[in-house]
């Protein structure tokens, strides 16, 4: 009788726990990978109302981290390039961070992982291995690889 019992109390526990370790796997959202907006006579906005966490270029592919107040209808979010490069060595490049809202600020705080294919901004002339891009807002230079 206690061996029938400590069986179904085992098999019982073993369900809970397998039931448990299967609702815990996290769903996995792709982001979409964004064009960069090229535009040589762009004049940043200087009222700037997110923050960048945090920044990173994986190949081609710069993505971004931003925290901000969620407005009521949709927040886009556009990377800017004008290519204006400081021909210093090595190369550098100022980007610009777009937010566009299409409601009324509110308090809620959320943040978004953003990706944009930065190839659009690669020079046209010889620059070396090494670029080093600076956003308005982000304290780091962010470096890209080249070739």
């Amino acid at each position: 009788m206690k061996s029938k019992r400590n069986t179904l109390l085992t098999l019982l526990f073993l369900t809970i726990i397998i039931a448990c370790q299967t609702s815990k796997k996290a769903t996995v959202t792709r982001v979409p990978v964004i064009n960069i907006k090229i535009d040589e006579k762009y004049n940043m906005n200087m009222r700037v109302d997110f923050k960048i966490d945090s920044a990173v270029i994986v190949g081609d592919t710069i993505t971004l981290k931003v925290s901000f107040n969620k407005s009521t209808g949709a927040d886009i979010f556009e990377l800017i390039g004008n290519k204006m490069y400081l021909k210093s060595k090595p190369l550098k490049l100022q980007m610009f961070v777009s937010h566009i809202k299409s409601g009324e600020a509110t308090e809620k705080k959320t943040t978004r992982t953003l990706r944009f294919n930065i190839a659009a901004i690669k020079p046209e002339f010889d620059a070396g291995e090494l670029m080093f891009i600076t956003i308005p807002g982000f304290s780091d230079k962010i470096p890209y690889k080249l070739k």
